[in-house]
């Protein structure tokens, strides 16, 4: 029979040996959440400075999203949507705890915000993407489907910003109606 300094031994052996594979397991995963992480800072770094931003507002949260409601449709956008997702996550947690009864009403209150939070996703998707000479099909299917993709476009592709793209009336305008127009 093994004595109690043996066992205690093992035991420890048995959870170092835990321990490392955690660890490594833990550094493997770690790397695959830092490298989306570096390719959306870095593609939002390049939409801002083509915008005529600062790249270093890629790299703060809030200031980040700030941004781009700013450079695609208008800080006040930025504000409600703000307000619409404190609002949600706020009724719904009080209805949850609070109200065992009213739970359900919090779930379709919060459902009936993401549908409009939806809303204000696509419309700013549209704007980013007239302002960046792009069309409403590309903002919906690029911008709002497949962000991965539409954003990598937009900052690593041709395209350059042109606030006049998008007056605020949906209409993507070309930039020969532009220089025509004025």
């Amino acid at each position: 029979m093994n004595s109690p300094t043996q066992i205690v031994g093992e035991f420890l052996d048995y959870w170092r040996s835990i321990a490392r594979s955690a660890g490594t397991w833990t550094s493997s995963y770690g790397l695959f959440a830092i490298l989306p992480a570096l390719l959306a800072i870095a593609t939002l770094w390049r939409i801002f400075q083509k915008a005529g931003q600062g790249g270093w507002k890629s790299i703060i949260p809030l200031v980040n999203l700030y941004t781009l409601f700013k450079i695609g449709w208008e800080t006040s956008a930025f504000w409600m949507f703000l307000f619409s997702t404190i609002i949600i996550v706020f009724f719904y947690a009080l209805c949850a705890l609070l109200f065992e009864n009213f739970a359900m009403a919090g779930a379709i209150f919060a459902g009936i915000m993401a549908l409009f939070l939806f809303v204000m996703t696509v419309k700013l998707a549209r704007r980013l993407a007239h302002r960046f000479g792009k069309k409403t099909a590309f903002a919906f299917f690029g911008l709002v489907l497949f962000p991965i993709v539409g954003y990598l476009i937009l900052a690593w592709g041709k395209a350059d910003y042109n606030l006049n793209r998008d007056r605020g009336d949906g209409v993507f305008h070309p930039d020969a109606e532009i220089a025509e127009n004025g």
